[in-house]
């Protein structure tokens, strides 16, 4: 009979299993090539039954013939796999938890149980198995200020992991550099120091709104998270969309902002796994929270250009109208679709508004938890003030001179390191021969990245990492400076380095500081009574605060703050 012999079939699979893992699976790219392999393993499983079937056996005994052969080849194929990452693989000399050598199941179970502390736990895996840790296959977890420019700077032979260009292609996810070159090159125009203050009268308008809404609680405790949200979220509705999403107003968070948490809640995993978003993405009618963020995105899209002509939006320029420029300026071996620009204005609404949003509530924080350090820092921007005048804010050549509010830039920047927007780090990827990083010399297709959440509170680069001290970033020439803490400022890297770091670094400085400005201005930011009376308010009450604030934050892909009771008391009542 045709499928007599069970034994040969069972032997011929088991054979292949090896060889094929040798030959063909260690040289895929499996997380850009999963569509293929679904195919491959569909084919696998279907074809084989059916051509036995037609050259004239039993279905039954074709069904069980195949069935006996997958087996044989899938068993001995994953033991191939485990032994070869475990004991052989290029990776295997450095340290880490043995399962996740084995698999990413191990890392996506960890990052699923810490509650949205990935980060964290990498942090507890440099604290054990030292400055570089295998936290993947073929990933690497490299604790080092001098790996962050052979990583991620200009001159790194390091790219973006390309199958992030599957899931969504924006400015934040394309690998090839001159792509990203030529389309970075647009945002830059629109994020320039000169086109940042052409939005400032902008920012002045809804911060104005904001402090009438403080103004309006009264002195009473609110949970500025919210507020802080609903501020970035409207600003950036305002410069990318034409229009304010009406929340402070309101009080109450637009859809959008839970469309937002959701997407960034499952690009936790799913930068992880990103051959399995590959395999999901095919499966219609499932809930995709990127694919409901840039429908949304396009629907805004769609509405701005039916309220407004392209004359007007020219007279008035936003950072959409810089980035659908795109269109016109970009190499034409990249041509921009819709798709294109609405993925892109996910980025600049996610982008711009949760990174700025957790460091004004930490800074909030900050400055109820410290007073002098408030009182300093209102002294310094009352002088950038022209005038006393409210409306218009504050002088910005002033209030951007480090020399004219030193303790305003020390104080954001101490926020910056012990709070780093993107706690984890980004992924980058070796070429295709080994590269020397700090030292190590790390194989090819090997994905690796710099856990800036662990570096910023390296004692080796901070001295009382663990404390709050903006003194450390004050200039050597100040007479309250601590110079001396300051070890290694490559460690500090809230914005990345290189090409492709943020691009709004000036403008998230900017709107920090207008809003420092005007709400010190007219309120002093305080803990509620009954919260001091209950934790007192010595040195260890105030460092115990600080430490429940960092304990709390969560990784969705950026940093968002743990929640913050404060009350903005009119400076007249005090």
């Amino acid at each position: 009979m045709l499928i007599s012999d069970f034994g040969a079939v069972a032997c011929i699979a088991t054979l292949l299993a090896p060889i094929s893992h040798i030959l063909l699976w260690m040289r895929l790219d499996l997380d850009s090539g999963s569509h293929q392999l679904l195919v491959l393993a569909n084919l696998a499983v279907l074809l084989p039954p059916i051509a036995l079937y037609i050259r004239g056996a039993a279905f039954f005994d074709a069904v069980l013939v195949t069935l006996t052969a997958d087996i044989c080849y899938a068993v001995p194929l994953l033991a191939s796999i485990f032994l070869y990452r475990a004991f052989f693989h290029p990776l295997r000399r450095y340290p880490g938890p043995f399962w996740a050598r084995i698999s990413v199941f191990w890392k996506v179970k960890h990052f699923q149980a810490s509650n949205f502390q990935a980060y964290r736990v990498i942090d507890e895996l440099h604290a054990k198995y030292g400055d570089v840790v295998r936290l993947g296959p073929r990933q690497l977890s490299i604790n080092d200020p001098s790996a962050y420019q052979a990583v991620y700077g200009a001159s790194s032979e390091c790219h973006r992991v390309h199958m992030l260009e599957y899931i969504r292609k924006n400015l934040q996810s394309l690998a090839d550099p001159a792509e990203h070159h030529a389309r970075r090159k647009v945002w830059d125009h629109g994020l320039n120091a000169k086109a940042c203050q052409s939005y400032l009268p902008r920012i002045n308008d809804i911060t104005n709104r904001l402090c009438a809404r403080f103004a309006g609680f009264n002195g009473r405790a609110i949970t500025v998270n919210d507020w802080c949200h609903f501020y970035t979220f409207d600003i950036m509705g305002d410069l990318g969309f034409g229009r304010s999403y009406g929340q402070i107003e309101s009080g109450s968070a637009h859809p959008a902002i839970l469309k937002v948490q959701n997407f960034l809640k499952a690009g936790v995993i799913a930068l992880q796994m990103l051959w399995a978003v590959n395999f999901l993405q095919l499966i219609p009618g499932l809930d995709d929270p990127m694919r409901d963020l840039k429908e949304w995105a396009e629907q805004l899209l769609k509405e701005r250009d039916e309220r407004t002509t392209e004359k007007e939006r020219e007279e008035n320029r936003d950072l959409m109208s810089y980035i659908e420029e795109s269109r016109r300026v970009v190499d034409s071996r990249w041509p921009m679709s819709d798709k294109d620009i609405a993925e892109d204005a996910v980025t600049l609404q996610v982008a711009g508004s949760d990174t700025s949003y957790s460091v004004l509530v930490n800074l909030c924080h900050y400055l109820a938890n410290y007073p002098e350090l408030q009182g300093r820092i209102r002294k310094e921007v009352l002088g950038t003030f022209e005038d006393g005048d409210e409306t218009t804010g504050p002088t910005w050549s002033r209030l951007a001179s480090t020399q004219q509010c030193p303790y305003l830039d020390a104080a954001i920047n101490e926020v910056l390191r012990r709070h780093a927007p993107v706690p984890m780090g980004t992924m980058r990827e070796t070429p295709d021969h080994p590269v020397e990083i700090a030292g190590h010399v790390v194989p090819a297709k090997t994905i690796v990245s710099c856990p800036i959440w662990t570096m910023q509170y390296d004692e080796r680069c901070f001295r009382e990492a663990d404390k709050f001290i903006p003194e450390r970033w004050l200039d050597k020439s100040h007479p309250e400076s601590r110079t001396d803490l300051m070890l290694d400022k490559r460690g500090f890297v809230p914005f990345s380095v290189g090409g492709m770091n943020c691009a709004g670094k000036y403008f998230a400085y900017m709107e920090i500081k207008v809003f420092a400005a005007k709400v010190l201005r007219r309120f002093e930011i305080v803990f509620p009574a009954t919260q001091l009376f209950e934790e007192k308010n010595g040195v260890q009450a105030k460092l115990a605060r600080d430490q429940k604030l960092v304990e709390g934050t969560k990784d969705y892909l950026t940093q968002w703050a743990s929640d913050v009771e404060v009350c903005f008391v009119p400076l007249e009542r005090r």
